[in-house]
């Protein structure tokens, strides 16, 4: 008698000692994708745990065993480990699939939500539309709860609806799509409609934007668009040439190869192409009067090689002072900024404490600053560039992200300070599992608590 009460009590506490699941994001919702029976039931009360395990199949026992470190089912639906501990019960398992099922990142009101997790910490929220922890403390009031779901729900679009999120696009980007004659251009709200309409983006406004970008480039260098010009004109750049120096030739009557190569350069100067050009230069030749057009065009070529340059030392001249118009505003501006002694949030004190290459404090002002960042140094760069390029690889990138994100420092360290990861549990329906009183199963040694598992 006493020989089977032991084994009794060795198989009892073999079988049935409760341990915590190691603390893994567990998705079980994907680990039983395309289960019906388990998605279906999963909040209801008409079937028991042992029924609900059942409809697991082997693929999906196998993936959930594996995902919370166990390594078999016992008969009543509980996952064991390799000493035949219970790692996560039938009754937890199929709460925590329930409470995922039932998890929604947005929701629009509070009468929607049972529970709010916040950094893997589950709160409920009480009658009062409190959010409070396992012992009854109101860690959040109803109005930062309020403020919570405002904040996630604030600028989601269903994607599911195409019509939708094209409106959104275009709200977003302030471009609505018009066509030839200013009207708007319409697309049927269907994924097909959508990627028509990425299709018109980019013929029709991909290839303004080219052309726009190409006549800016003209504009600013002359030179390039009588290049492109020639090249269209003649198919090749032969004959052509960047910052020519006039021509200092002394033309006889018997060098007729002279006379050929001037006469050609100039018509094709002028426009012709050079078949064209080898045409006249011929006729010149055989009428005996090459060297009268020889010269003609050198005086051609040599007007248009000064005016070229004439042109390009102007269009340097007008860049270099819009250069030094800019400069100046953006010294002013900064100089203003930085003598105010705000900068955004930040005030700049009159003295600033800084640190010099060996780590001394050293007191500097307002104006040493200024010239830290906008006078230059060497090589026509400013001690604030000069130590820009040896920056970690982190700032910069911090840097990009908040000129992707639109953000500054301030918003990085809001966001730091709140929370980090939100999910609402919608509030179940009656009679599920999950409401109103949780399910307690006895199974001997400390309860596992479904919320340390991270979901």
């Amino acid at each position: 008698m006493v020989i089977t009460i032991i084994i009794i009590n060795i198989v009892l506490n073999c079988k049935f000692k409760k341990v915590n699941v190691m603390n893994e994001d567990v998705n079980f919702v994907e680990l039983v994708s395309g289960n019906e029976d388990i998605i279906n039931n999963a909040t209801s009360n008409e079937i028991t745990d042992v029924d609900f395990i059942s409809k697991l199949n082997d693929e999906h026992k196998s993936k959930i065993i594996n995902a919370v470190g166990g390594k078999s089912f016992d008969l009543e639906g509980n996952i064991l480990n390799d000493k035949n501990e219970v790692i996560l019960s039938a009754t937890d398992f199929r709460k925590s699939l329930a409470n995922q099922l039932n998890a929604d990142p947005t929701v629009s009101s509070i009468e929607d939500v049972e529970a709010i997790v916040i950094d893997d910490v589950e709160l409920t929220i009480n009658e009062n539309g409190e959010a409070i922890d396992a012992d009854g403390n109101i860690v959040k009031t109803r109005e930062e709860v309020e403020s919570i779901i405002a904040e996630q729900s604030d600028g989601d679009t269903d994607l599911s609806d195409v019509g939708a999120l094209m409106q959104k696009v275009t709200e977003l980007t302030g471009f609505e799509l018009t066509d030839a004659n200013g009207n708007p251009v319409e697309f049927e709200p269907t994924v097909d409609g959508f990627a028509k309409r990425e299709e018109y983006l980019v013929n029709t406004y991909g290839k303004n934007i080219a052309i726009n970008a190409l006549n800016s480039i003209f504009e600013s260098k002359p030179e390039l668009k009588e290049l492109y010009e020639y090249i269209e004109l003649n198919g090749s750049v032969e004959g052509f040439s960047f910052g020519e120096k006039p021509l200092d030739i002394k033309l006889t009557e018997e060098n007729t190869d002279a006379h050929r190569n001037l006469i050609i350069k100039g018509q094709m100067m002028k426009g012709n192409s050079r078949e064209v050009a080898e045409t006249i230069a011929n006729a010149f030749i055989d009428d005996g009067k090459s060297l009268a057009a020889a010269q003609a065009e050198l005086e051609f070529i040599n007007g248009r090689i000064n005016e070229q340059a004439t042109r390009r030392q102007q269009a340097i001249a007008v860049k270099q002072q819009e250069e030094r118009q800019r400069q100046l505003e953006v010294f002013n501006k900064v100089k203003s900024i930085v003598s105010s002694g705000k900068l955004g949030d930040v005030t700049i004190p009159a003295m600033i404490k800084t640190r010099d290459a060996n780590g001394n404090v050293v007191q500097r002002n307002r104006d040493e600053f200024l010239a830290y960042y906008a006078m230059p140094v060497k090589d026509g760069k400013t001690q604030y560039e000069i130590d820009a390029t040896s920056r970690k690889l982190e700032d910069k990138l911090l840097d990009a992200y908040l000129l992707f994100t639109g953000n500054n420092n301030k918003d990085l360290i809001d966001a730091s300070a709140k929370t980090k990861h939100i999910k609402f549990i919608r509030k179940a329906k009656k009679g599920a599992v999950g409401s109103g009183q949780q399910q307690q199963r006895n199974m001997g040694g400390n309860k596992i608590d479904v919320n340390n598992i991270r979901i």
